[in-house]
């Protein structure tokens, strides 16, 4: 990632509902792949646009 920014890239980098680092409870998503997952996304991505959701 710091090469990348050092090169001038924007690097946008989260940690989404269903990935590691937290308790099992943030981890665990089984059965909803494509739910939370998603939203956690959607607003790191719109935060980092400026998009205006309302």
């Amino acid at each position: 990632m710091k090469l990348r920014v050092s090169e001038g890239f924007v690097v946008m980098f989260m940690n989404p509902r269903g990935s590691d680092g937290y308790d099992e409870e943030f981890a665990d998503i089984r059965g909803h792949y494509g739910e939370r997952d998603y939203e956690d996304l959607m607003e790191v991505l719109t935060t980092c646009l400026g998009v205006t959701t309302s």
